[in-house]
């Protein structure tokens, strides 16, 4: 087998401490993204659930999926909250603008009367004739107001009509933000996806080449140093 020098001794020591350093700093990031997961899982903030220890029990499985970017956009644009509530901001904002055009209208407005009239010269008889009918009237009639200017209405309008179109730019700003961000995270998937196929390939082979060294070592045709460095590059193609 090979032997250490007092070099190689050196180098194989360093090693480790970053070895340990990097295991620290690993279990660390470990339980950030355990904590993260609590919390999507349990929203009420139990006390019981943050004790606990979640262990996987199998490993992560990365399955090939093609993502249609029309279909997923259109899904976005459909169910996104903040695009629900733009909507709902502009179809009040046409209701808005409906009352103002009645605003600008001419008025007709038709009007009718019709009732008894107690008629003598005694309050109490007075009374008492208004129970026989004996004296019924009626009246009609019909207004029409046409404002002359209707400069408050006109001005009413006009500023509905502006937080519309204001409200109908800001819709299209928010729109334009969800396609982006599903237009990222479809980018992001597709990559992902193949930077783990790729990660894979570079494992087996520096696993590969790992054996190989070990070989090399056991047969003294090659050092510890060596070894670790094979091993490094394995830990680091994971």
């Amino acid at each position: 087998a090979g032997k250490l020098t007092d070099r190689d001794l050196l180098a194989a020591q360093a090693t480790a401490a970053s070895r340990r350093e990097r295991v620290l700093v690993a279990r660390n990031k470990v339980s950030d993204m355990e904590e993260e997961l609590k919390r999507v899982m349990d929203p009420t903030n139990e006390e019981f659930l943050w004790k606990q220890e979640i262990v996987p029990v199998d490993r992560p499985l990365a399955r090939a999926t093609e993502i249609q970017m029309r279909e997923a956009i259109g899904l976005a644009l459909h169910n996104r909250a903040e695009l629900k509530v733009a909507r709902l901001d502009l179809e009040n904002l046409g209701i808005a603008i409906d009352k103002t055009d009645n605003d600008l209208l001419p008025e007709l407005n038709l009007k009718g009367n019709y009732g008894w009239t107690g008629l003598d010269t005694n309050w109490k008889n007075s009374v008492d004739e208004l129970a026989t009918h004996h004296h019924q009237g009626w009246t009609a009639g019909i207004d029409f107001v046409l404002p002359l200017g209707n400069a408050r209405a006109r001005a009413g309008h006009e500023q509905a009509s502006l937080r519309k179109r204001q409200a109908l730019i800001r819709y299209k700003d928010v729109e334009k933000s969800v396609v982006l961000d599903v237009r990222k995270a479809v980018r992001y998937l597709r990559t992902a996806l193949q930077r783990i196929t790729a990660s894979g390939q570079a494992r087996q082979l520096a696993e590969e080449a790992l054996a190989a060294q070990e070989d090399k070592y056991e047969a003294g045709r090659s050092t510890a140093l060596e070894v670790l460095e094979s091993q490094s590059l394995v830990r680091d193609a994971a």
